[in-house]
């Protein structure tokens, strides 16, 4: 299978975290790697096919990324998982040179195989993201959403300055030997079905994907993942996923309550795109719920930053999610 180098090749296997496997005894994909799946898959998918599936999808890409000059591989590096994926998604892709392969140093592949790392990962947050803007749309308009983000990030930031000096060491020092703070930033495998799906997909069937990813259009999306996972439980997974993407009930009561003359006139903020007036009103609104409610609010909207909003893009990006 491979068509590098040796050393190459363990790079691109260490640097993606995949465990090596005797192609005669192929293990199953197991909560240990880098691709967490459903159970119900654990025995459907062997370790071999993974690393076949995302080294002969990536591979044509090694080739494009090594005639980069050194201040292009470093703007890559340093950019959000949103912009990079545009970027590697807009390059033109070639036949494979395998004697260009080979001269690549370890070095360079080092940077290579990160900068593929992240943008994999850009790919599973990039369906993520799609499935959860179109399920939530139809619940709260995209720009109250982050009326009500930038209303609990404000809180937080408010709440913070408010803290003691004592406050602050504690909560340093808690997060210092927190043992999940070690973990990989964004690892991009939850949820596991949306990870299987970027590991396991067709190669020939990719470009639909990504097509259908950014159609907007989650019925299409859902189209081109059943059409090739017709056969797996990781529809049931996924949709089970999907049928959690819905507001808190205190939440949609404030939604439900707001009058005729209110709606009107949160049209005319929305179409200003005045994100500090909503923001005043879903707070004032949300502040006169209980303790309780509030609170499954904000874990709701903790759970979208968690999801994807919060590794997709950075402060910098989010106007183009919220636009």
């Amino acid at each position: 299978m491979p068509r590098l180098s040796p050393s190459h090749f363990l790079f691109f296997l260490l640097l993606f975290n995949l465990p090596l496997s005797s192609s005669t005894d192929a293990t199953p994909i197991t909560n240990s790697t880098s691709s967490i799946i459903p159970s119900s898959l654990s025995n459907s998918t062997s370790i071999d096919s993974i690393i076949e599936n995302i080294f002969e999808t990536y591979l044509p890409l090694v080739s494009v990324l090594s005639g980069l000059s050194p201040n292009e591989t470093a703007q890559l590096s340093h950019q959000s998982l949103r912009h990079l994926k545009h970027d590697l998604d807009s390059l033109q892709t070639s036949q494979t040179n395998d004697s260009l392969l080979l001269q690549i140093d370890d070095g360079q592949m080092t940077e290579i195989v990160a900068i593929l790392k992240d943008y994999h990962k850009s790919r599973v947050y990039s369906i993520i993201s799609a499935l959860w803007e179109n399920s939530l749309d139809e619940q709260i308009p995209r720009l109250d959403q982050f009326a009500i983000l930038e209303y609990f990030e404000e809180r937080k930031r408010r709440q913070q300055r408010d803290a003691n000096i004592f406050t602050r060491i504690w909560s340093a020092i808690k997060k210092l030997f927190n043992p999940d703070s070690c973990e990989e930033k964004c690892p991009a495998v939850d949820p596991p079905a949306v990870r299987f799906i970027v590991d396991t997909f067709p190669i020939d069937k990719r470009e639909d994907l990504d097509m259908a990813v950014n159609s907007n259009d989650s019925t299409a999306l859902m189209h081109v993942i059943e059409e090739n996972f017709a056969d797996f439980g990781v529809l049931d997974d996924l949709r089970q996923w999907r049928d959690n993407i819905t507001i808190p009930i205190p939440l949609q009561a404030i939604v439900n309550s707001a009058t005729e003359p209110q709606k009107i006139a949160l049209d005319r903020l929305r179409q200003l795109k005045l994100i500090n007036s909503l923001r005043d009103y879903y707070g004032t609104l949300i502040e006169r719920k209980s303790l309780v409610e509030q609170e499954e609010i904000r874990v709701f909207f903790a759970r979208m930053n968690d999801s994807f909003l919060g590794c997709f893009s950075d402060s910098d990006d989010h106007n183009e999610y919220w636009r």
